[in-house]
């Protein structure tokens, strides 16, 4: 348990948080940061980040991973951008 939270719910709300940085762009990255408190992951301002990636299982939760080639469904323009993400916001490999 994270807090007072399960990790479903941990989950369903950070999904709803991607998706309002994803309708809304810089004004809802802001709207994200404020509603936790802390930034975002910058991966959620890639334009159609959902094609680009895939998930893992880790046990009892699953995490977002980058797989090894391009998928056709993502955009180039939005590959390159996750593959320069650096530091923490960089995303793993897929295995």
């Amino acid at each position: 348990m994270i807090g007072s939270c399960g990790t479903s719910a941990v989950m369903r709300r950070l999904t709803a948080l991607a998706l309002v940085v994803a309708a809304c762009g810089a004004a809802g990255e802001a709207m994200a940061s404020q509603a936790v408190g802390v930034l975002p992951p910058r991966y959620l301002s890639v334009p159609q980040f959902q094609q680009c990636l895939s998930s893992q299982s880790k046990g009892s939760y699953d995490t977002l991973c980058r797989p090894a080639t391009r998928p056709a469904a993502c955009p180039t323009a939005s590959w390159r951008a996750l593959r320069r993400l650096s530091g923490s916001d960089k995303l793993p490999r897929c295995p």
